[in-house]
């Protein structure tokens, strides 16, 4: 089977192989493209022909295993073919010998004979079942009654049997003459109780202190809610007084007069700080803008170079320059921390 090969070209590569390899991963065939197309400079040619012989013997290996495939379905045919002849001259084209089969046909039954004689042997299992039941019915009837109960205990039962609706109506008046009977008997008690001096240990005078003292629940909530208020108007008053005091009291800091005064009114709220910093700094962004934009202005205009820095400070300035929102944030963060500094500062000294 001649298999026609195609010419390859750079724009088109195709691969036909079935193990879908593509690219040579071992050693030698890197190394032989690396000697191809760097030692022997045959450039992009070299690849084209690597991957033309990895191709065509791909190809070859294609046709080897479809050729011993097919070898091997037309052996698996020729079987088939083979044994389906002898199933013919047999006469059968079934996978049992003509032993189990001879075997089987002897066993085969009628469906009809094989009804009725099942037929006929349920009758007579049911004959049997009936004659068997019969017998044992009259060999119980004939035993003496094996019960634990004596006849007058039974005939007693038998009296006492009562009908649903009377034995509902006769419970229902048991247990209302037992209500009655219980609040009669409960009346009773409570008179025999009221009777009977009282034998607290308490006096009489402590039980009208008890008395005294015993308090409604709404009453006692708004007395405590009065007692509260009172409370916190007292301790209102008395921090003031404290506060007073201690504001009367000379200033116990290492720091004199004029510092602290100097240090408060130095002292800035942060959120104030940032502000006025942002502010700062937008202004002198536009300015720093303007002057820039005026520098260069002139440098342009100027025939020559007239800077006085050589190409490598020149370089090292640009490193070191600082974008404007960057230095607006480094500031921000600054007097954060001096705030915070001076908070804590302020916290000692008091």
């Amino acid at each position: 089977m001649a298999t026609a090969v195609a010419p390859v070209t750079a724009s088109s590569l195709s691969w036909s192989s079935s193990t879908g390899s593509g690219t040579p991963r071992d050693r030698e065939a890197l190394l032989r493209l690396h000697r191809l197309r760097f030692v022997e400079r045959r450039g992009h040619d070299a690849s084209l022909e690597m991957i033309e012989e990895r191709r065509s013997r791909e190809v070859r290996k294609d046709a080897r295993q479809a050729r011993a495939y097919s070898q091997q379905m037309q052996r698996v045919q020729d079987e088939c073919d083979k044994r389906i002849a002898q199933m013919s001259a047999d006469g059968s084209f079934t996978h049992r010998s003509k032993q189990e089969r001879d075997e089987l046909e002897e066993r085969r039954q009628d469906p009809g004979e094989a009804l009725a004689k099942m037929t006929k042997h349920m009758r007579e299992v049911a004959v049997a079942y009936k004659d068997q039941k019969a017998a044992m019915t009259a060999k119980v009837g004939e035993r003496p009654n094996m019960s634990v109960r004596p006849k007058e205990e039974l005939a007693r039962w038998e009296e006492a049997r009562q009908d649903p609706k009377e034995a509902a109506e006769k419970s229902a008046k048991y247990m209302a003459e037992m209500a009655h009977r219980s609040r009669d008997e409960m009346s009773a008690m409570t008179a025999r109780v009221q009777d009977r001096p009282r034998r607290t240990f308490w006096t009489k005078e402590q039980r009208e202190r008890i008395e005294e003292l015993r308090q409604d629940p709404d009453e006692a909530r708004d007395k405590m809610e009065k007692h509260m208020q009172d409370l916190s108007r007292s301790w209102r008053e008395e921090r003031g007084t404290m506060t007073e005091r201690v504001s009367a009291l000379p200033a116990m800091s290492f720091r004199s007069r004029e510092q602290r005064e100097q240090i408060e009114q130095a002292r800035q709220d942060p959120t104030e700080a940032e502000a006025k910093m942002t502010a700062r700094l937008r202004e002198r962004r536009q300015t720093h803008k303007a002057e820039h934009g005026a520098m260069m202005d002139r440098v342009l205009s100027s025939p020559r170079r007239m800077s006085r820095w050589t190409k490598e400070e020149r370089d090292q300035i640009e490193e070191l320059r600082q974008d404007p929102d960057e230095a607006r944030l480094k500031a921000t963060q600054t007097m954060k921390e001096q705030a915070q500094t001076y908070r804590e500062m302020k916290k000692e000294m008091q």
